[in-house]
């Protein structure tokens, strides 16, 4: 009974001590669980854009042009995808542009608004580039002299931390 009554003593006494305590040890375990939990779903995404884009391993330049034969030959002989990347860097309202010709193997460009490239007067910008500019969808923009429509925003994948 005595010591019932000490602990119960002890515990008033010493009340905002356990309250400041159990309240910070229930905000590290939120923060805790908060941090590991926007950590995985930051990888899952990350993983599934990956693997739904087919990003590359690697990306080499070569000095003279391999034939669609040798690629061929290339991806048999070595269990590797091989796909021709085709860019141009260029300016446009005052900021520099790359533009890529569309893939079909690897580094598949994904749609996050809008639709597809209908025609060969349409094109899709990067969603980040569309904000920082004030470009929206259905406006069109003018490279190397001709007018596309801008028919929605996308991710390439091979800069989407971009």
């Amino acid at each position: 009974m005595t010591l019932n009554r000490k602990l119960l003593r002890s515990t008033r006494k010493n009340l905002s001590f356990y309250l400041t305590a159990s309240l910070l040890t229930a905000l590290t375990i939120m923060l805790w669980v908060g941090a590991f939990t926007v950590g995985d779903t930051l990888t899952d995404t990350y993983t599934e854009l990956f693997d739904k884009a087919a990003v590359e391993d690697a990306c080499f330049t070569v000095s003279q042009d391999i034939s669609a034969e040798d690629m061929t030959a290339l991806e048999t002989e070595y269990g590797v995808t091989l796909e021709r990347q085709m860019y141009i860097n260029t300016f446009a309202a005052d900021t520099r542009l790359r533009v890529f010709a569309d893939t079909d193997k690897l580094n598949i460009t994904q749609i996050i608004e809008g639709k597809p490239v209908s025609d060969e007067n349409n094109a899709l910008i990067t969603y980040n580039y569309a904000k920082a500019n004030g470009v929206n969808i259905g406006d069109d923009i003018e490279l190397f002299g001709q007018k596309f429509n801008v028919c929605g925003y996308c991710v390439k994948p091979d800069y989407a931390e971009m």
